[in-house]
């Protein structure tokens, strides 16, 4: 009877010893898992950085781009190619003209010659409504 309670409790700690190895087995498994899974999240991580200083660095250079445009755009209205005046530099003289501001004062301010600011004043009169 005692060796059969003592054949009983081996086999019972044998099995209390392989649960506990398969426990640790199990464990082990999870941790490996985890580090994977962190490592893959790291590397996801930087690569994520990297395609966003990328895409920095291309907008950077897109509104750089965009502003040379800006200035090429707005420099192109104030003088037409063919020598014209442009709406803006037009305006802009009228409206000085308007305010009382003398033609040599306002074709040295606008870089335009007296004459033609002149001109400008005198057609401005006579397209102007009447009331």
């Amino acid at each position: 009877m005692i060796e059969n309670m003592l054949g009983e409790v081996g086999v019972a700690g044998g099995l209390g010893v392989t649960a506990l190895f398969a426990g640790l087995l199990s464990l082990m498994h999870g941790w490996r898992l985890q580090v994977k899974s962190a490592r893959e999240h790291e590397r996801t991580r930087c690569d994520v950085q990297s395609q966003l200083r990328e895409y920095l660095v291309q907008l950077a250079g897109i509104s750089h781009e965009l502003e040379k445009i800006g200035s090429n755009t707005s420099s192109n209205l104030e003088m037409p190619g063919d020598g014209r005046l442009g709406i803006s530099t037009r305006a802009k003289a009228l409206r000085m003209l308007r305010t009382g501001v003398a033609a040599e004062t306002a074709a040295a301010e606008l870089g335009l010659g007296r004459a033609e600011v002149r001109l400008l004043g005198k057609v401005g009169v006579l397209l102007a409504p009447k009331n």
